[in-house]
């Protein structure tokens, strides 16, 4: 699971909520768009919850981004 919030607080909220769910699952943190494309385009992740307002890139691009080098 990848979780990219530039927000820490909403990180560590949605570690501890997920980490509650399922205990044996992976989960690694973005703080930026830049680092959560870089997340994406090394690790194959069942699911990641991107947030849509981030400085620099949008959670909106990155999704962008990641779709266009998937084809």
């Amino acid at each position: 699971i990848l979780v990219a919030d530039d927000s820490s607080t909403q990180r560590a909220l949605m570690r501890s909520l997920l980490e509650d769910w399922d205990r044996t699952a992976h989960i690694d943190m973005a703080p930026c768009g830049a680092s959560c494309l870089e997340h994406l385009r090394s690790n194959p992740y069942d699911l990641a919850f991107i947030d849509v307002h981030m400085p620099g890139m949008s959670g909106l691009e990155v999704c962008g981004l990641a779709n266009l080098e998937q084809r």
